[in-house]
């Protein structure tokens, strides 16, 4: 009966070993902050920024950032402020919902940003730190 708990200990034992020393695949994220600036050359002073790229299993990944009051965000993929993974990236643009009951305030951003499809901005993301600049144009 010892011979089998001494197996099972020795067993899980390397299991732990195998996940603990990288046997499991790690995807590994770049830092990326920037400033979101709208077509007067303004800061955007709030707002949700989100790019989306296609990891190497062929699955959409997305990165997301809070813009602050003075246009600045860095984004999140899987711990906050980790950044995005390498390589192109589409992005997105939009307006924080309405969740304080509130007046509901007019989009700061043109509703073309609102969308993938209709938004045209793209970013290389490159292995290290990534700091980027966002000019939205108008209409």
């Amino acid at each position: 009966m010892q011979l089998i708990s001494n197996s099972a200990v020795g067993l899980a034992a390397l299991v732990l070993l195998a996940v603990g020393s990288g046997c499991t695949p790690e995807v590994k994220t770049h830092p990326v902050a920037g400033k979101v600036l709208l077509p007067t050359g303004d800061p955007a002073t709030r707002g949700v920024i989100e790019f989306r790229t296609v990891n190497e299993e062929g699955e959409i990944v997305n990165a997301f950032g809070e813009i602050r009051a003075d246009g600045s965000f860095e984004l999140t993929t899987y711990e906050e402020n980790d950044g995005a993974l390498a390589g192109e990236h589409e992005a997105i643009v939009l307006d924080p919902a309405n969740t304080d009951g509130g007046p509901v305030q007019r989009s700061l951003f043109p509703s073309r940003y609102r969308a993938y499809e209709s938004s045209d901005l793209k970013f290389t993301i490159k292995p290290g730190p990534n700091d980027l600049v966002v000019e939205l144009e108008g209409k």
